[in-house]
């Protein structure tokens, strides 16, 4: 009798457990489950469980995310009794806190949005938080953008824009400069250039007769191509694409390609699928750019197993014998890095510039795949903008909140880039020609 008690207590004590956690797992905080808040506490835990759950790169954090919770909590529950009391808290105040727990984080794709609700009438009600742009500005060749080619566009659109950026037409843009230069030596030709949007602007050439180039500021070929499949006909959209066509016209049809050069400075990146419009033309073989990683669980370090990250090539393709050069700047990030890393990995790739914004990580939203991602609410009083997976190059490095370090390293100069001159352009050429 005394060892069936005490089995059944056993038995008990099991089924006792196995609610408890389940009790437990369903009030851990997802994307689609935020609290509501009225104090600033409140708001801390919401976003501090979010991120315990949602974060896909805990491994790589120095710090504890634990230790974040028992050190700031305090200070939340402080901002609880002004509050209370009926004093506004300053939105600078709650900003300085937020940096302090968000700023250095590795994923530089992460940004938040946090709105004050206990702001006085006087003082700002939001402000945002970019881990990203907060590390690069410590690095020792940070430099303001100096394509500025949404700026470009922008004011082909809105014309009141042209004098409070100082450029006024096409030629304006670094590359169009340069292009336009080769092209009265007789260096260059087919030259296009067209902005669907001020986030989209490819720019196109042949240089010397067999070297396709194109200029692209974000990866949103896909929108593109879409759109004309289904008979928009807007004027920007059409330049636009033509201007890809040309490029992709010139790697598939010329009988001598020497090589190409893909040019994504200040590219913030865009859609996935984008590659196989763009590197997807110039290899028949896939290329394995490193290896895959995502969150499968709601525990702070539950990952999946690492595995092969690999591109194929497009629907249209052709073996490019020739060198194929990506140019790189430190605002060249997400599908714009995956390009470099892609054109690391082929025999004949090589990446001339600066080293990128390290915001490799994938961006895929749908949470109950990944465990990971976007929380909160563009419209609520936070947003979170999270990776998905991490990657690692073919080597094994993570260059998370490192970036892509360039085959030939090019130091930015103002000086550089005046009168037509683009010395980058040229060092690609050169390259091209010479093979070093």
């Amino acid at each position: 009798m005394t060892k069936k008690i005490y089995t059944i207590l056993i038995l008990m004590a099991l089924i006792a457990s196995i609610v408890s956690c389940r009790k437990t797992e369903a009030e851990i905080l997802t994307p689609s489950n935020q609290m509501e808040y009225r104090l600033p506490s409140e708001q801390f835990l919401s976003i501090w469980n979010s991120m315990n759950t949602s974060y896909a790169m805990w491994d790589l954090e120095e710090k504890d995310w634990t230790s974040v919770k028992d050190k700031f909590l305090p200070e939340f529950l402080a901002l609880d009794d002004s509050v209370k009391a009926d004093y506004p808290i300053t939105t600078k105040h709650l900003e300085e806190l937020y940096t302090d727990i968000l700023g250095d984080l590795t994923d530089h794709h992460s940004y938040f949005s946090v709105k004050n609700i206990w702001a006085s009438d006087e003082d700002r009600s939001s402000f945002s938080i970019s881990p990203g742009n907060i590390e690069i500005r410590k690095r020792d060749y940070y430099h303001d953008n100096h394509i500025n080619s949404s700026y470009v566009s922008l004011c082909l659109e809105y014309e009141d824009y042209a004098d409070e950026f100082n450029i006024h037409s096409w030629e304006d843009l670094t590359m169009v400069a340069w292009l336009k230069k080769l092209e009265a030596e007789g260096r260059a030709s087919d030259i296009k250039y067209g902005s669907a949007s001020y986030t989209m602007t490819i720019v196109s050439g042949l240089i010397e007769g067999n070297i396709p180039y194109i200029h692209i500021s974000d990866f949103n070929l896909y929108d593109i191509m879409s759109f004309v499949e289904k008979g928009y006909n807007n004027p920007d959209l059409l330049v636009t694409y033509e201007a890809y066509e040309s490029f992709k016209k010139n790697v598939l049809e010329l009988e001598d390609v020497k090589g190409v050069i893909i040019d994504v400075r200040e590219n913030r990146g865009g859609y996935l699928n984008d590659n196989f419009y763009l590197l997807g033309l110039l290899t028949d073989q896939p290329v394995q750019l490193g290896w895959s990683r995502h969150k499968c669980g709601l525990g702070r370090f539950d990952y999946s197993p690492w595995i092969p990250h690999t591109f194929s090539p497009g629907p249209e393709h052709r073996a490019i014998d020739g060198p194929v050069v990506i140019i790189t700047d430190l605002y060249s990030s997400s599908m714009a890095e995956m390009s470099a890393l892609i054109v690391k990995a082929m025999p004949n790739g090589c990446v001339i510039g600066e080293r990128t914004f390290g915001a490799h990580g994938v961006i895929a939203g749908d949470f109950e795949a990944t465990f990971s991602g976007t929380f909160g609410n563009t419209n609520g009083n936070h947003y979170a903008y999270l990776s998905t997976r991490i990657v690692k190059d073919i080597n094994g490095n993570i260059l998370e909140g490192i970036g892509v370090t360039p085959d030939i390293e090019m130091s930015y100069a103002q000086g550089t880039f005046k009168d037509g001159e683009d010395s980058w352009l040229s060092r690609a050429v050169d390259y091209i020609k010479t093979g070093k």
